[in-house]
C-alpha cells in the first residue's frame, strides 16, 4: 500500500511527477460515499484495490506536497461517511444488520483511509523518530465536535478505543478475520461532584481497572479515537452501573481478564466487554452493542488455543468503527509512532497468515522455564503488575517467543528501509513490506534447515 511511504515523496527523496493526484481521489471517494445506495456497496472493494494499487511514479508529489493538510482532512471526513453510510443503509433495512459482503469492504476502506491520513499528516509535520520526551501529536476533530477538548469535554459513557505500541497489540488488532488497527478500549466515568475524569478499563496484566484519565494518558498510545452514544443519559447510566461494579473506595473489585474472550460470561471480562456489558446492564438487556464482531477462522488454530481463546468471534475494539449506535468525536496520534506501527501491522499480518501456512510457535527451553517462574511467581502473590493469576502457562510462553519473532521482523524491515534511503529511494510501501518479509522468511527458513543460525525460525517455523 502507497501510504506507509507517502512522507517520503515531500523530504529526502527523488521527486516525480505521476498522473495520480491523491487529493483528487480522496476528494472522489468523499462525494461518493454519501450517496452510495446499499445496492452498490460492492463498489468500496473497488476503492479500496485501486488505493492498494497506487505505486510512487503514479503519484504527483507536488499535489502531495501542497495538499497534504487536505488530504489528511478529506481522508478523516471521508471515514466518517461511511460510518454514517452505514447507519443509513440500516434504516433501508428497517434496522436489520448489513451483510459482511457489505461490511467487509467497509472495513477495508475505513483502514486504508486511515493509514493514507496519518501518513499525509506525517509528511506534513516531519516528526523525528519515537521519542518519549518529543511526541508529535496530531488531532481530527468532527465537525459537530470541533470545539472538544480533551479530557475536560469527556462525558461518562464515552469510548476511549486505543492503539499500544506492543506486538501483543498489533496482534490483537490484526488477529481476525478482518485487519484492524486498534486493541484496547476503555469506558470514561465523570465523576458527579468533583468532575474529575476516570477510566475503566480490563488489562490481561492486572485485570478490571479503575484509574484517572492522566493515569491513563501515561500508556503513551500511538492513536486514541472516542466515540459518544447516540443516547447520552443511556451512556451516563452505563458507565455508573459499571463504576459501581468496578470500584468502591475501600475494596476495589476486581474482575479477571477473560482470555477466552466469551461474553456470555461477565464473571471474566476483556476490554470492549466492559463496554458491552455496562450498556447491556444499563439498557436492561434492551441494548448490545457489538452487531458487527470480528470472526475468527484461521486454517488452524493454534495461536489462538495458545492464548486461550475460546470463542469464533467477539466484540473486538476496531469494530467500534462501524458501531451504528456512537457518534466518532475525534482521533488523536502520535505522528512519531506511526511508521513503527504500520511496520509491526505488516509484520503481524505476515505472521498470522504463515501460520495458515502451518507455522507453529515452538517457545526455547530458556522461555519455558522463564514461562513456570513467571507463573508460579504469580500464584505466589507476586508480579502483580506483570502477570494476571488466570493468564495460561501456555499464554506466557507464548508471549516470550511471538516479542523476539516480531522484533526480528520489523527490525529487517527498518534496515531495508535505511538502506533504501541511504540509496536515495523511497521506503517501502505495504506490498513491498509484504514481498520483503515473505524473502526475509525464505531466506530465514533456509538456515534453520541448514542448521545455521537464524534469526526467528528457532521459536517460530513449520
Amino acid at each position: 500500500m502507497i501510504f506507509f511511504v507517502l512522507w517520503g515523496a515531500l523530504f529526502g527523496a527523488p521527486a516525480w511527477a505521476g498522473s495520480v493526484k491523491i487529493s483528487e481521489v480522496v476528494g472522489k471517494l468523499q462525494r461518493k460515499i454519501p450517496e452510495l445506495p446499499l445496492s452498490a456497496c460492492a463498489s468500496l472493494h473497488k476503492d479500496y484495490e485501486n488505493l492498494y494499487g497506487l505505486t510512487p511514479d503514479r503519484i504527483d508529489s507536488d499535489d502531495l506536497k501542497w495538499n497534504h493538510t487536505a488530504i489528511a482532512r478529506h481522508a478523516f471526513l471521508s471515514r466518517l461517511a461511511l460510518r454514517e453510510r452505514v447507519r443509513a443503509w440500516e434504516r433501508e433495512t428497517g434496522g436489520q444488520a448489513i451483510a459482511n459482503s457489505c461490511i467487509r469492504p467497509v472495513r477495508d476502506l475505513l483502514r486504508a483511509l486511515r493509514y493514507l491520513e496519518e501518513s499525509a499528516a506525517v509528511a506534513g509535520v516531519r516528526p523525528r523518530a519515537y521519542d518519549s520526551k518529543s511526541p508529535a501529536p496530531y488531532l481530527q476533530l468532527s465537525p459537530q465536535s470541533r470545539e472538544l477538548r480533551f479530557p475536560r469535554d469527556l462525558k461518562s459513557g464515552d469510548v476511549l478505543v486505543s492503539r499500544g505500541n506492543a506486538p501483543t497489540s498489533a496482534l490483537i488488532a490484526r488477529l481476525g478475520d478482518t485487519d484492524g488497527q486498534f486493541s484496547h478500549a476503555a469506558l470514561v466515568y465523570v465523576a458527579p461532584k468533583s468532575g474529575r475524569t476516570y477510566v475503566m478499563e480490563e488489562h490481561i496484566e492486572v485485570g478490571s481497572t479503575f484509574r484517572s484519565y492522566e493515569e491513563y494518558a501515561k500508556d503513551q498510545n500511538v492513536r486514541v479515537t472516542v466515540y459518544r452514544h447516540q443516547d447520552e443519559r443511556l451512556a451516563a447510566e452505563a458507565a455508573r452501573l459499571m463504576m459501581k461494579r468496578l470500584y468502591s473506595p475501600n475494596d476495589p473489585n476486581v474482575v479477571p481478564y477473560d482470555f477466552g474472550m466469551k461474553m456470555d460470561d461477565s464473571s471474566e471480562m476483556f476490554c470492549t466487554e466492559i463496554v458491552y456489558e455496562a450498556f447491556k446492564m444499563a439498557s436492561r438487556g434492551k441494548v448490545r452493542i457489538g452487531r458487527y464482531r470480528t470472526t475468527f477462522n484461521p486454517k488452524n488454530r493454534d495461536l489462538l488455543d495458545r492464548f486461550g481463546v475460546r470463542t469464533d468471534s467477539m466484540y473486538a475494539p476496531s469494530d467500534m468503527e462501524i458501531e451504528p449506535e456512537f457518534e466518532l468525536l475525534g482521533e488523536w496520534r502520535d505522528l512519531s509512532r506511526v511508521t513503527t506501527n504500520q511496520m509491526m501491522d505488516a509484520v503481524l499480518t505476515k505472521v498470522l497468515e504463515w501460520g495458515d501456512l502451518g507455522y507453529r510457535f515452538d517457545p526455547s527451553a530458556g522461555m519455558t522455564i522463564k514461562s513456570h517462574l513467571g507463573f508460579w511467581l504469580r500464584k505466589l502473590g507476586l508480579k502483580k503488575k506483570a502477570l494476571p493469576t488466570n493468564m495460561p502457562r501456555q499464554t506466557i510462553e507464548t508471549v516470550l517467543a511471538l516479542d523476539p519473532t516480531v522484533n526480528v521482523l520489523l527490525g529487517g524491515l527498518a534496515r531495508e528501509n535505511a538502506r533504501r534511503e541511504s540509496g536515495g529511494l523511497l521506503p517501502l510501501g505495504f506490498q513491498q513490506m509484504f514481498d520483503f518479509l515473505e524473502r526475509f522468511r525464505l531466506k530465514d527458513e533456509q538456515l534453520y534447515k541448514q542448521g545455521k543460525e537464524s534469526g526467528f525460525h528457532l521459536w517460530f517455523h513449520r
